[in-house]
C-alpha cells in the first residue's frame, strides 16, 4: 500500500463526511 493510495483513501473518507450534512438536507 503506497502513500499515494493512503492519501486517496483518506480524502475520499474525508470528502464523504464534508457530504453527509448536504445530502441529510437536500434528502428532508
Amino acid at each position: 500500500m503506497g502513500l499515494h493510495t493512503f492519501i486517496g483513501i483518506s480524502c475520499d473518507i474525508v470528502m464523504g463526511l464534508w457530504a453527509i450534512p448536504f445530502t441529510v438536507k437536500a434528502s428532508v
